[in-house]
């Protein structure tokens, strides 16, 4: 069985929306505000309108950042959550979205395998054989962010 093609007018009729709201938020236009661009793109995502559209991953795709955490540093607010904030704070300044990717086995996350970012930022100890496949895999954008405790 196939699936049917979701279109604007499925994400529109979703969202009580007229189709050309939905249209200026997914061609990245003006004329929509940014709360309501984010709920078409979220619904589209959720849909899977993203996935069957070229335009979107050509239009998209260079504006997302994938930031890897492994669970374990998610518990050091004090330095890892600052560092997130700041990055996800920078990334939107420079007109980025981010997408924080968190795991504890060195699985391929979801926006990367999907090739939905431009570019990864590793935060914390992260193996190096598991960013070289991700590497040789998806040939994306680096920077890698570490932090070492004082004893």
């Amino acid at each position: 069985m196939t699936r049917k093609r979701v279109t604007m007018k499925d994400i529109a009729d979703r969202l009580n929306l007229s189709i050309n709201a939905v249209s200026l938020a997914l061609n990245d236009k003006t004329g929509v505000g940014e709360e309501t661009k984010r709920l078409i793109l979220n619904t589209a995502e959720e849909m899977g309108y993203l996935d069957q559209s070229v335009k979107y991953m050509q239009n998209y795709s260079n504006k997302n950042i994938c930031v890897l955490l492994k669970n374990r540093f998610f518990r050091d607010f004090r330095f890892y959550g600052r560092v997130l904030l700041g990055i996800e704070e920078e990334a939107k300044k420079a007109g980025y979205d981010v997408f924080f990717s968190s795991f504890e086995t060195e699985d391929i996350p979801t926006c990367v395998e999907s090739r939905k970012v431009a570019g990864i930022i590793a935060v914390g100890k992260i193996g190096d054989s598991f960013l070289r496949r991700l590497n040789m895999m998806f040939r994306l954008y680096w920077q890698i962010i570490t932090h070492l405790r004082r004893q």
